[in-house]
């Protein structure tokens, strides 16, 4: 068979024996983004911070008085042995907390733990059987989200999934899930199979930068769906600015990550004053995300009054757009939400899948060969081969159980006093559900450290009905054409770099 890759010849490129081009793993590089951003954790270090904590010792006695009489009717979960009036959340380690979550559940027997935090009270929920009777069967207590002071400064609490249970919040899903929902996602297929065939050129041309091209596709598809824009071959002014952003949202949302969501008063305090170096680090945010959301946006809305804008979702909001500017407000935060949550999943599933294929070359091969052996070698994969390639789909549930991609998941805030197993959740607890316990419990997944495909296949060999997440149709693509024309294999120095995801842990929720 000839090669379609006519500007690329076979000794140019490292071969396994399937004729395949090789994708080396490359040394993990520091984001430039998590470089840049100066940190904003709590820190006694900081020489305004116990004069900040003196001025707010009242309320602290008065946020504690709260909670010792709750304590007299009903307990609240177990957690770690804490400090009078601060609490326990310096126990919780600042790498995979998550992990530690789970061991004192299992330490303490209990479903919850609580953490407590001057006076704020914060429940992990780390089994299935809680989340399944709290956030499922009582969702309509846990329907409301935190409302966290960073993110209001940052002017990153637009982002749906930091919404308040609302009429806004209701709008923002039924947008999003036009976009995401698995049957619509179908309506973008030419545009992923034509990116998917560029990606597969990008690796075969510069396999070392393998990480940089799958991110990089993921954000053109988005970006096209989401604004009907290209992106730039490198170094996108719009996806830079996106995943820097992103990273700064995340070190922030954590629990006792930032002073003021502790403290929002602080945000009224002068910026010169010490402990409130969060000012000025939530001012850098606020501007990225300005030219974020309102660059690709005004592109659209100038292609439309001359005639040069191309079919997006942002073009359709607008032409049906009834509200004026408020309208406008809500779709630009719609689009860009879209364009951040879009990006960043399915970089990340793809990347720790070929990560996992390097790890695994036996589970690469048995792809391969389904591949070979349901589409041949004369064309590339297309998502109407999905239904035919099971073992395909079962990876791709394997990639999010194996590394979550959000491990904790978003916070809930509980909208009454809730009782779980003689246990009390106030009403304004922030809640979470341990996405990564339950996607790493031995009782459902038995050896759960283990990349295991072959679990989400029934003993006919068709998918069975654990499906762990939402359906990616582009990283699905994405991964099937890799799998089509290339090997992936450790380089020497493996050892060095086996670390490698697209997200470190320690930077996720």
């Amino acid at each position: 068979m000839e090669d379609r890759r006519a500007n690329v010849t076979a000794d140019e490129r490292p071969v396994y024996p399937s004729g395949r081009p090789l994708i080396h793993k490359a040394k993990p590089t520091a984001s430039p983004a998590a470089a840049s951003a100066p940190s904003t954790m709590l820190s006694f270090d900081q020489p305004g911070l116990c004069a900040a904590l003196c001025c707010v010792f009242l309320s602290i006695v008065a946020a504690n008085a709260v909670y010792l009489r709750r304590r007299r009717s009903l307990p609240l979960p177990p957690g770690p042995p804490g400090i009078p009036f601060i609490g326990n959340i310096f126990s919780v380690p600042s790498h995979t907390p998550w992990v530690r979550y789970v061991s004192w559940s299992r330490e303490l027997t209990s479903d919850l733990i609580s953490l407590q935090a001057f006076g704020q009270t914060i429940v992990i929920i780390n089994t299935r059987k809680a989340v399944k009777e709290l956030l499922v069967h009582r969702s309509s207590a846990y329907a409301d989200r935190p409302q966290l002071p960073m993110l209001k400064l940052m002017t990153m609490d637009f982002v749906t999934g930091f919404l308040p249970y609302s009429d806004k919040w209701r709008t923002h899903r039924k947008l999003f899930h036009q976009v995401f929902q698995a049957k619509a996602s179908l309506g973008h297929a030419n545009l992923q199979l034509a990116e998917g065939e560029r990606l597969i050129q990008k690796l075969s041309d510069d396999p070392d930068d393998f990480i940089g091209h799958i991110r990089h596709s993921a954000a053109a598809i988005v970006m096209v769906i989401a604004y009907g824009h290209e992106v730039a071959p490198k170094h996108d002014r719009f996806v830079d600015i996106a995943e820097e952003t992103v990273v700064m949202m995340i070190e922030n949302v954590t629990p006792g990550a930032a002073i003021v969501n502790m403290f929002p008063f602080l945000q009224h305090f002068p910026e010169w004053l010490p402990g409130m170096g969060f000012k000025s680090f939530a001012r850098k945010c606020a501007s990225l995300v300005k030219e974020m959301l309102d660059g690709p946006f005004e592109r659209v809305k100038c292609g439309m009054a001359d005639g040069t804008a191309r079919p997006s979702l942002t073009s359709a909001l607008l032409r049906d757009n009834e509200d004026g500017k408020e309208g406008e407000e809500l779709i630009k935060h719609v689009a860009g939400t879209v364009f951040q949550a879009g990006t960043d999943t399915t970089a990340t599933a793809v990347t720790n899948a070929i990560v996992a294929f390097m790890e695994h070359p036996d589970v690469q091969r048995r792809a391969q060969a389904d591949i070979d052996r349901v589409v041949g070698r004369n064309r590339l994969p297309t998502l109407d081969d999905q239904d035919d390639l099971p073992f395909i789909g079962a990876i791709c549930r394997e990639i999010l159980r194996w590394k979550a991609i959000v491990p904790l998941g978003f916070p809930y805030k509980a909208m009454r006093d809730e009782i779980y197993e003689g246990h009390l959740i106030p009403k304004g607890t922030t809640v979470f559900g341990n996405v990564w316990a339950l996607l790493n419990d031995p009782e459902v997944y038995p050896e759960p450290e283990c990349f295991r495909p072959e679990r989400f296949l029934k003993d006919d060999g068709s998918l069975n009905c654990d499906d762990v997440g939402p359906a990616f149709g582009f990283a699905i693509l994405m991964l099937s054409n890799a799998l089509f024309e290339c090997e992936m294999r450790k380089p020497e120095d493996y050892f060095k770099a086996s670390a490698l995801v697209a997200f470190d842990d320690s930077s996720l929720f």
